[in-house]
């Protein structure tokens, strides 16, 4: 995981030996909205596919591999952007 993806924040430990204060590292999580147009480009239609939180970073990868299992693309060349 990228480092601009985590934020290290102070934490409170509670256990048998007692407390202790020390930092913990947290995953920095956004929503990704994957839609799919298709059609003519004087008729394009929308079509929404997810949303899901991830880790910010590679947003084509993981949309085109969320896509292809579905068969939501037959192929990579099928997507412009």
């Amino acid at each position: 995981m990228d480092s601009s993806s985590i934020i290290h924040l102070p934490i409170t430990k509670v256990n048998h030996a007692g407390i202790t204060e020390t930092s913990d590292a947290l995953a920095i999580e956004e929503p990704l909205e994957i839609r799919l147009e298709f059609g003519p480009k004087n008729n394009r239609q929308t079509q929404n596919i997810s949303v899901t939180m991830r880790t910010p970073g590679n947003d084509k990868e993981l949309a085109l591999g969320f896509c292809l299992p579905r068969a939501s693309l037959r192929n990579k060349r099928m997507l412009l952007k």
